[in-house]
């Protein structure tokens, strides 16, 4: 919700098209950018990441008792 109206308020400085406003448009975007990469980050990457890493670990514990199994 935060990133969405951080991105919202600065859509219209991003937008500008006067030339007194060269660096600030700039700053917008960049921000703009930032908010929703950041965000994409949070949303998709991670958790997708997190399962994946999971699933690991997961498999590995399976596998292990299996291994000491065949020892004894």
């Amino acid at each position: 919700m935060t990133a969405g109206t951080t991105i919202l308020t600065l859509l219209p400085l991003a937008f500008t098209h006067s030339t007194d406003t060269v660096i600030s448009q700039t700053l917008g975007i960049v921000v703009i950018g930032g908010m929703i990469t950041s965000t994409l980050n949070s949303f998709l990457v991670i958790p997708v990441i997190y399962e994946w890493l999971q699933r690991k670990t997961n498999q590995r514990k399976n596998q292990a008792p299996e291994a000491t199994q065949n020892l004894i």
